[in-house]
């Protein structure tokens, strides 16, 4: 009776009220029946159904936990009713983005339905997805690919099930035999949410190429996930939208910039049908425009996109988000490219401003926005201004990276063209030389980069009459 009760209160959303009817049924169970029923642990589940709806989940995976405990102990560990507790866990620790408790939750639940229902079962489709992306999350690249695959294959022998079912339902005249309209209905339905599932796994198997810097193949996947997307939703949906941007960043990537313009200019256009002119999603496309039209040296064309794109981020993110600073950088190396100067210098100083504020004076990306500032001082030879921004830039990567990194080297040899332009050859000198020694460490004497090194070190030991050349790194 109780339960009955809570289960009314739960439908309509009195959680509240559901907790409190639930937990007098467990009371009640647990005294009529003994605390290791399986009633006792239906209970449980009811209880942490209601909690994970409250969003308190610490207490929602007791209960499950309590739950699952009691299941093993009268049914071992490989049950059905495991697997289903077990997804309920794996739901929770998703919530709270414990990664690895996902992983390890979703593998057992994976086994025992692998055992029970075979391994081309549809109920593995789900888990095994959310298996693939945990972990991509944890840089498990290989093994991400491997549930995709898998959950893939699956998805694929569901679609041919569903067809299957389709011709059967079909007499030889075209009449409907003996499926009524509505089961033909729930079919096609099916058989559409299947086709929008197998897209977005060959996305994400997309995504892990990617990562595993294999664009020909992520392109392989996004354009199949592009014609599976098409067909279940037409050409114009939003998801659709996503998928030519990943598209365009794999041929941005291959260097087909003329084809990543055309994407990406489809994306955009898709995304102002479904979203109007003034989105957050359209900026971001429009960044993306800006900087194909950038590596293509359409400077005007770069600028009028990151404009664009800039004015309608900050309108929805405020002043000071960290996307505001990576446009600045994006519209001061067009400034810069231009010969503005003074537009740039002030560009840079506002991308500087808002990254030590959101992200401290120490980190990397601050380095890289000093680095900017230091060229673009060096350009209008302001050279102590040039170098006060490249050591502190130098600080902030010898201190995440350690003095032996190729980014040091690169900040050391910036140092040095700041001394050289102001005719400090030995002090020059100096700053090569520290690079020319990390170099060597990087990449040993064979390296084009050692060797370059070396000859600024040559270069400017010539021009400066008053200093001794320095023996090179051995």
């Amino acid at each position: 009776m109780k339960n009955n009760i809570g289960n009314i209160y739960h439908a309509k959303g009195d959680y509240n009220d559901a907790i409190h009817a639930y937990t007098d049924a467990l009371n009640i169970k647990r005294k009529q029946l003994g605390a290791e029923h399986l009633d006792v642990a239906s209970a449980y589940c009811n209880i942490g159904d209601v909690q994970a709806k409250r969003k308190f989940y610490s207490d929602s995976l007791e209960m499950y936990e309590e739950a699952l405990s009691i299941i093993e102990k009268r049914h071992g560990s490989n049950h059905l009713e495991n697997a289903a507790t077990l997804k309920s866990i794996a739901k929770i620790h998703q919530i709270q983005g414990n990664t690895k408790a996902l992983i390890f939750t979703l593998e057992k639940e994976v086994d025992i339905r692998r055992n029970l229902l075979g391994i081309k079962h549809a109920s593995l489709i789900q888990p095994l997805t959310i298996l693939g992306r945990s972990y991509h999350e944890l840089r498990q690249l290989d093994a991400a690919l491997l549930s995709y695959r898998e959950a893939l294959y699956l998805i694929e022998q569901h679609l041919k099930d569903l067809s299957t079912t389709t011709v059967h339902q079909i007499g030889c005249d075209g009449a409907a035999e003996t499926s009524s309209t509505a089961d033909s209905v729930a079919i096609k339905h099916q058989q559409s949410d299947a086709l929008g599932n197998f897209s977005d796994v060959l996305r994400k198997i997309g995504l892990v190429c990617l990562d595993k810097e294999e664009p020909d193949k992520a392109l392989a996947a996004f354009r199949a996930s592009l014609k599976y997307k098409v067909r279940q939703l037409g050409q114009s949906s939003l998801e659709v939208a996503l998928i030519l941007e990943n598209i365009a960043l794999c041929l941005f990537m291959k260097g087909d910039y003329h084809d990543a313009a055309s994407s990406f200019l489809e994306a955009l256009r898709v995304k102002k049908l479904n979203l109007g002119e003034d989105s957050d999603e359209v900026a971001t496309t429009l960044n993306n425009l800006g900087n194909v039209y950038y590596t293509l040296g359409e400077l005007k064309l770069a600028m009028e996109n990151y404009a664009k794109a800039f004015l309608l981020k900050k309108s929805f993110l405020g002043d000071d988000h960290l996307d505001l600073a990576t446009m600045l950088n994006n519209i001061g190396s067009i400034y810069a490219e231009e010969g503005e100067i003074d537009e740039a210098i002030e560009t840079y100083q506002e991308a500087l401003r808002i990254r030590e504020k959101r992200l401290g004076d120490k980190d990397l990306l601050v380095a890289s926005t000093l680095i900017n500032l230091g060229d673009i001082y060096l350009r209008k030879m302001n050279v102590d201004a040039s170098l006060e921004s490249y050591n502190q830039a130098l600080r902030i990567r010898s201190l995440k990276l350690g003095d032996e990194d190729v980014e040091v080297a690169y900040v050391l040899e910036k140092i040095g063209n700041a001394y050289a332009e102001d005719g400090d050859h030995k002090r020059a000198v100096e700053f090569y030389f520290d690079a020319a020694k990390v170099r060597e460490h990087v990449g040993g004497k064979e390296s084009l980069d050692y060797a370059l090194s070396v000859e600024k070190i040559a270069c400017q030991s010539r021009l400066s009459k008053r200093f001794r050349l320095l023996q090179l790194p051995s």
